[in-house]
C-alpha cells in the first residue's frame, strides 16, 4: 500500500498568487480531515467563491505540516481528530514555525474541552461539524480579515471566549467591568444572567461585549 501523499489542487480562478492589490489576489486554502466528505463539502464551498481557490488536501497532521510548508495557504481548514492524533498537535507545529499562520479548527466533540486547548494552541477559528456552511464561510472572511472566529453552537464555545480575550494583543485596553464580563460568558452565562448578577440590564452586557470584541478584534456569534 502507498503512502498517502497531501493532495496539491489548483482552481482555475486566474490569481493565486501575490500579485496585484490584496484586494484582488485570490486567496489560498487548505483543508486537512480524514474524511473524504468533510473534504469535498469544505471544497465544494470554497470553489464557489469567486476570491478563493483550494491549494491543498490532506487527511493527516503530518499532511497539514507539510501541506503549510509547501504551499503557505492564508487559510487552513483543520480537523480536530485526525489518524495520526490531534489537530492541535499539528497546530502548535505549524504555529511554532509560522506564529502568523491562520488556522480555523472543525470539530464534532464537546465544544467546551475543545476550545480551550485550541485557543492555546493558537487556531484563530473554532467551529461545529454541526454547523452550516454559511458559519465557515464567515469564520474564513473574519480570520482572512485578521480578526477570530468561534461559533456558539450548541453554548460551549463562549469557553474560548475567555481564554482567548486575554491573551490577545488589545486585553489591556479592557476595564475591569469588561473583564468581569469576560469571566461570566465564559462560564456560559446569557447577557440577562449576566445582568442579573452584576445589577445591570441585558442591552447594558450586550454594549459591554460588543466593546470587548472590537477592542480584541474578535468576531463571534456567542
Amino acid at each position: 500500500m502507498k503512502d498517502h501523499q497531501p493532495v496539491s489542487k489548483w482552481g482555475t480562478k486566474a490569481d493565486s498568487g501575490c500579485s496585484g492589490s490584496p484586494q484582488a489576489r485570490v486567496r489560498r486554502i487548505a483543508v486537512v480531515d480524514d474524511h473524504a466528505l468533510v473534504r469535498d463539502g469544505v471544497g465544494k464551498l470554497i470553489d464557489r467563491h469567486p476570491g478563493w481557490t483550494l491549494c491543498g488536501e490532506g487527511r493527516t497532521g503530518k499532511d497539514a505540516i507539510a501541506i503549510h510548508e509547501r504551499e503557505r495557504p492564508d487559510v487552513i481548514i483543520l480537523d480536530f481528530a485526525m489518524p495520526d492524533g490531534n489537530g492541535l498537535e499539528a497546530t502548535r507545529a505549524i504555529v511554532a514555525k509560522d506564529p502568523e499562520a491562520r488556522i480555523i479548527m472543525i470539530t464534532g466533540y464537546d465544544p467546551e474541552s475543545v476550545a480551550r486547548e485550541a485557543t492555546r494552541a493558537g487556531v484563530k477559528g473554532l467551529i461545529l461539524k454541526t454547523d452550516a456552511g454559511q458559519v465557515l464561510e464567515q469564520a474564513i472572511e473574519t480570520v482572512l480579515a485578521g480578526g477570530s472566529y468561534f461559533s456558539s453552537s450548541p453554548g460551549g464555545l463562549a469557553a474560548g471566549f475567555a481564554e482567548i480575550g486575554l491573551e490577545r494583543k488589545g486585553a489591556n485596553s479592557l476595564s475591569s467591568r469588561e473583564k468581569e464580563i469576560i469571566g461570566l460568558i465564559g462560564d456560559g452565562l446569557t447577557s440577562k444572567e449576566i445582568g442579573g448578577m452584576l445589577g445591570i440590564s441585558a442591552r447594558t452586557v450586550e454594549t459591554h461585549r460588543a466593546n470587548i470584541m472590537r477592542k480584541l478584534n474578535m468576531r463571534s456569534v456567542v
